[in-house]
């Protein structure tokens, strides 16, 4: 029971919209900021083990969300 993220492996927010600039090539600069701290890690551990799922890295569904269509 209770709620179950299904994502790829654990990323940040920051780290996922520098992942989606680099696979679109967009002329968009990241600026992280210490303060205020909020964690909004994305994190589907629960989900994956619990249905033995691995799902492809971030990269690789950027690229293909960029791409037009994922593998």
């Amino acid at each position: 029971s209770g709620l179950y993220h299904v994502s790829g492996p654990v990323i940040s927010k920051a780290d996922l919209l520098q992942t989606l600039v680099e696979a679109y090539d967009l002329p968009i600069q990241i600026q992280r900021v210490d303060e205020p701290h909020i964690n909004r890690t994305l994190n589907g551990r629960k989900f994956n083990d619990a249905a033995d799922y691995s799902a492809p890295t971030w990269q690789e569904m950027a690229k293909g969300l960029a791409g037009g269509l994922l593998e």
